[in-house]
């Protein structure tokens, strides 16, 4: 397949001329493309993220900046995958404010038990200890676990997704999590590691 030929569009409903004008600034079909384009983007967002809350802002995000975008679209492209990548790539900036966030304080339940932190408000240096040492565990992790385990740990993402963001097998993303999980579990339970 050459190149010109990857950016053909495929089945499109839209016409090169449509397509032409969309990127131009016509208002009704711009107005046809956002209705079009709402239901597999709200889905595509959806399936991804837990909070229907955070589901709906996320959407809304994508959508400005399909708007931003559309006059810098190039209508010998396909419409959905360029729309798709867009989705895509602000759900990947979304994860990534996510795995900056207080990791500690958003422990799922797959990972509480093994980093049990005493809930008594006399604690707080203890909890602020504790959180240093799981940020400086999860630092030491290579870049595709500390990837592997922010996705699937903290952001509740599926392992089917993350192998498909990482670019590896399931399985070897499987495989990734658990070696992740399991040297986060060592590190915790060593006296004064770290």
């Amino acid at each position: 397949m050459t190149v010109s030929q990857s950016h053909r569009p495929t089945s499109s409903p839209w016409t090169r001329e449509e397509l032409e004008r969309l990127r131009d600034g016509d208002e009704s079909l711009r107005a046809r493309f956002f209705d079009e384009a709402f239901d597999r983007v709200h889905a595509l967002v959806a399936r991804r993220i837990r909070n229907p809350h955070e589901a709906e802002d996320l959407v809304q995000e994508v959508f400005l900046k399909l708007h931003r975008s559309l006059s810098s679209y190039d209508p010998a492209r396909a419409l959905e995958p360029w729309v798709n990548t867009i989705a895509m790539n602000t759900l990947r900036d979304h994860w990534r404010a996510g795995a900056r966030r207080e990791l500690a304080s958003e422990l799922t339940p797959e990972l509480e038990p093994e980093l049990a932190v005493e809930r008594d408000p006399a604690a707080p240096l203890e909890r602020k200890e504790l959180s240093e040492r799981l940020k400086a565990a999860i630092a030491r992790l290579s870049d595709l676990s500390r990837k592997v385990l922010v996705f699937r740990a903290f952001e509740g993402l599926a392992f089917e997704d993350i192998s498909r963001l990482v670019g590896r097998s399931e399985v070897a993303v499987r495989k990734r999590y658990s070696r992740a999980v399991e040297s986060l579990r060592e590190t915790m339970a060593l006296p004064g590691a770290l």
